[in-house]
């Protein structure tokens, strides 16, 4: 009898899924044994597909500034992670950090959109899982509410800057590749509340702005923001 069969059938996203349809896909799954400490994806890169706990478990956080460290969750055994990311080709903007030695097995991308077309279980109880974390997600949002706009930008833009690994000591500019309204989705506001901090800082000569670029000349001066 296949474990690795066994540990998605144990999974709530797989556990309507006939066992013989699993066997035939098998053979494209990978295991992946990792030990505590150990770095499933980093902030800024890829998220290969989704990624299924057999043993173990996994923390998910944003980890980008130093005093401030978000925690979002710690995924167990039969949970899954990275389907956020499987919808677009952005990267992560968490990091998945095993917590203990743990086991995954991972449906890369195109794998798991077959199963997910194949399989109307399956897509039903994505559609669910995806559903409550928006849920949760508008109820962190609330809780950030108390913070200004550009307290709310600046740590984004923050963000960005680590997970483009730029040294410190660079005097590269932090060029974000995302639209006004791509970065007001980021952190829960719209458009026109973005605007008027991004004109303040382009006046003030610590962005510039060239169509859906922002190039960030003086991203110190940002982090006056940040508490």
């Amino acid at each position: 009898m296949s474990e690795i069969i066994d540990s998605l059938q144990a999974c709530l996203l797989f556990s309507e899924v006939d066992r013989g349809y699993l066997t035939s896909i098998e053979a494209r799954l990978k295991t992946i044994q990792l030990e505590a400490g150990d770095r499933v994806y980093k902030a800024g890169g890829q998220v290969p597909g989704l990624f299924v706990i057999v043993q173990g478990a996994v923390r998910l956080n944003l980890a980008f500034l130093e005093a401030y460290n978000p925690f979002v969750t710690i995924v167990k055994a039969g949970k899954f992670f990275g389907d956020h990311y499987i919808f677009d080709d952005k990267p992560s903007l968490a990091e998945a950090t095993c917590v203990e030695p743990t086991t995954l097995t991972l449906l890369n991308t195109e794998l798991f959109f077959k199963v997910f077309r194949e399989q109307p279980s399956v897509s039903q109880r994505l559609a669910r899982s995806l559903a409550l974390s928006c849920r949760n997600m508008s109820h962190v949002y609330g809780l950030d509410m108390t913070q200004g706009v550009e307290a709310r930008l600046a740590k984004l833009i923050r963000h960005l800057h680590h997970i483009q690994n730029i040294p410190s000591d660079s005097d590269a500019p932090l060029i974000i590749n995302y639209s006004h309204n791509e970065l007001a989705d980021m952190i829960g506001l719209t458009r026109t509340a973005i605007s008027k901090p991004l004109r303040k800082w382009k006046e003030k000569g610590w962005i510039e702005i060239q169509n859906r670029e922002i190039r960030v000349q003086d991203l110190s001066a940002l982090s006056q923001f940040i508490t």
